[in-house]
């Protein structure tokens, strides 16, 4: 499985490559805001390697030097869409979000199992693919 995670934190980023590790994911590429990410998965589409899944946050740069934009998340899925390309996210935020379109939504927090739901989320996606 090939996953694509979009996050400008480092610590956050380290976290859920620890989970993506511990279930056995070793083919991820990590992008720190939308539009290099959409480069690399238009790229991988190309070279006929697609990625499987997207987790995203919901709060980092639309493009490299600009500051955060709080719905970068969303405008992500909905340029997936408008692209007509079928990647599901995994929208993973700080925030409690439900956000339509989203293969499914995390609440990074303390209060919250968020690394069972993640991993959960990434399983069921494994499954679909086999």
């Amino acid at each position: 499985m090939r996953i694509i995670h979009f996050e400008d934190s480092m610590d956050k980023h380290m976290e859920i490559f620890r989970i993506l590790k511990r279930i056995g994911i070793r083919d991820s590429v990590w992008v720190t805001n939308v539009n290099d990410g959409m480069k690399e998965i238009e790229a991988a589409l190309k070279n006929k390697l697609p990625f499987d899944l997207a987790i995203t946050d919901m709060h980092y740069p639309m493009k490299n030097g600009e500051p955060a934009d709080w719905k970068a998340g969303e405008k992500l899925i909905q340029l997936l869409m408008e692209k007509e390309l079928d990647l599901p996210v995994i929208v993973c935020s700080t925030g409690n979000y439900r956000i339509p379109g989203a293969y499914g939504c995390v609440w990074y927090s303390d209060l919250a199992d968020w690394e069972m739901e993640l991993m959960s989320l990434i399983q069921r996606r494994e499954r679909e693919l086999s």
